[in-house]
């Protein structure tokens, strides 16, 4: 199982911060549906428990980029029954998530823990992290509207741009790569998940 817990980055000095439950909130209409929803699991932090690595990484993904969010994820068994929520919930990979939102403080991105697969699975998130990061405003725009599904005729429209600049744009925010490795990515996030030696 995959626990993502994200922590809100500089909480204490930014006065005009909106209050973790409207936050919250915010997170569970934007994201694709956990296993058990977003809650508030400590002070400025939200978790939810994933049972699916495409859909944890498009969550993972979409948090991590606008660095509103320290990012941690745990992989690993845990405790069943399951809760009603997040809080009443436990196990070693919500440990895992624990570990790695604490990391993540430190790191500047987000943080997978785990077992061999979970630590190999997030030297690739460094990689993708990196050239979202990198990514001109115009880019990341494009970039956004293709990971919505939108043909490059309807993101030229969106943009108010050339369909040949779209697709310049899409190369040099290396979008056709990314997606490739984030295949990849999934992958190594089940094996994580499946708890099998490296």
């Amino acid at each position: 199982m995959f626990v993502l817990t994200i922590d809100r980055r500089a909480s204490r000095r930014d006065g005009s911060a909106l209050e973790i439950s409207a936050l919250r909130d915010e997170v569970q209409r934007a994201l694709p549906r956990p296993v058990l929803g977003w809650d508030v699991s400590a002070g400025d932090e939200l978790q939810a428990l994933y049972d699916d690595a495409a859909a944890v990484l498009s969550a993972l993904l979409h948090l991590a980029d606008p660095a509103r969010w320290h990012v941690g994820l745990g992989i690993g068994p845990v405790d069943l029954p399951l809760g009603d929520s997040v809080r009443e919930s436990t196990g070693p990979a919500f440990v895992a998530a624990r570990d790695a939102v604490t990391r993540a403080k430190d790191h500047g991105a987000p943080v997978v823990r785990g077992n061999e697969w979970a630590e190999r699975a997030g030297t690739v998130l460094d990689l993708v992290c990196a050239v979202r990061a990198r990514r001109t405003d115009a880019g990341a725009r494009a970039a956004a509207l293709a990971d919505d599904g939108q043909t490059q005729q309807q993101m030229a429209d969106s943009l108010g741009i050339a369909q040949s600049s779209v697709s310049r744009r899409l190369a040099a925010a290396l979008w056709h790569e990314e997606h490739t490795v984030r295949e990849t990515l999934v992958a190594l996030l089940d094996l994580a998940d499946q708890g099998r030696d490296a």
